[in-house]
């Protein structure tokens, strides 16, 4: 027990300065879906209605920092899937979207409509830079359902998650410590240590 409370004062007071991180293991990936179509009544309407974040433009009512950062996009993708996760889990929510590289969407039924306008195709779904030769960016690498990096959708389309459900007491002050705390670390059984 006091390896824990030890764990969390190091955390507490030693990440607080350091980049979001946070467990993946709190959401899982669903897929990349179609977002403002025209919907029965003829006007363009959005799958998911609701905005909870936005890092890409400052005038957003909903623009919060760290702002997104194209020299560092997986990372910009992550922090704005850990901030949603957080937020949409805080409202009550159990799906959340990422779009337009920097948009977190959201809303109460969100897992019985996100799909209402079908799947988009994959390759409006992005998790990173592609590189030429030289090592430059060259174009985005199309989202993989199975790797732990964080998806977004392009303009119009939704990367949507499932938040988990049941999750144990240990996930739960994971999700805290980290999106609270900003705190980077990794389970080894029963004890946890900070890398």
């Amino acid at each position: 027990m006091i390896k824990v409370y030890l764990f969390v004062l190091v955390c507490v007071f030693g990440c607080v300065n350091s980049d979001v991180v946070c467990k993946t293991t709190t959401w899982k990936k669903v897929g990349c879906f179609k977002d403002l179509e025209k919907g029965e009544n003829g006007k363009r309407e959005r799958a998911l209605h609701e905005q909870l974040v936005n890092i890409r433009d400052k005038r957003s009512k909903v623009y919060s920092e760290p702002h997104f950062d194209w020299t560092r996009l997986s990372e910009s993708f992550h922090s704005l899937a850990c901030r949603c996760a957080e937020i949409a889990r805080n409202k009550g929510y159990d799906v959340f979207g990422l779009q337009f590289y920097g948009e977190c969407w959201s809303e109460t039924n969100g897992k019985e409509i996100y799909s209402k306008f079908g799947m988009a195709d994959s390759k409006r779904c992005v998790m990173d830079y592609t590189y030429d030769e030289n090592n430059n960016p060259s174009g985005f690498e199309h989202c993989d359902i199975s790797s732990e990096q964080a998806c977004v959708g392009q303009d119009s389309t939704n990367y949507v998650y499932i938040l988990g459900e049941g999750m144990s007491l240990w996930i739960i002050a994971e999700v805290y410590l980290q999106t609270s705390d900003n705190c980077e670390y990794e389970s080894d059984g029963d004890a946890r240590r900070k890398f």
